[in-house]
């Protein structure tokens, strides 16, 4: 394989990473409107397996935002930012997505930065997720061959805005 200049590869992957962040959105606009099913289909299989399957996930997901819900919390938008460049592992594309997740809360607002991070097994056609705010030793479990040269943002604290 020939790597040219970095300018050419960011160019290469402009319609990879528009791929990435539409199926960032679609899995942050399912967790708003509670469609769990499509939150479990876009998530890396591994995480769901550990959880118990789909439909204990599902249910999870479900009693999560109940839970939530009784404290007056509440997913309001996610707004996704920039992937980071691609970071290719055996057969496997790995992504970091970035985005501002605005949740509804006593008194105010939470902002909180985070991330997904996405994989690819079929070069970019189709691909799952992973949540970043995950323990790095999870990540790393069920992400073995992560790539070190993929940086991961530093996980972020919630930020409380009155209102």
């Amino acid at each position: 394989m020939v790597v040219c200049c970095p300018a050419a590869r960011a160019a290469d992957d402009t319609p990879l990473k528009k791929v990435v962040k539409a199926k960032v959105e679609e899995i942050n606009n399912a967790l708003i409107k509670e469609d769990f099913a499509k939150i479990v289909d876009l998530t890396y299989p591994k995480v769901t397996e550990l959880i118990g399957g789909r439909e204990k996930m599902i249910s999870v997901l479900k009693s999560g935002v109940q839970g939530m819900r009784a404290n007056k919390f509440e997913f309001r938008s996610a707004k996704v930012k920039e992937p980071s460049d691609p970071v290719e592992a055996g057969s496997d594309l790995y992504i970091v997505v970035p985005f501002l997740l605005e949740m509804k809360a006593p008194g105010g607002k939470l902002l909180q930065d985070t991330f997904v991070i996405g994989v690819s097994s079929d070069r970019g056609k189709t691909w799952t997720f992973v949540n970043g705010d995950l323990e790095i030793k999870i990540v790393k479990q069920v992400l073995p061959n992560l790539p070190e040269q993929l940086k991961l943002p530093k996980k972020q604290k919630p930020v409380f805005e009155k209102e």
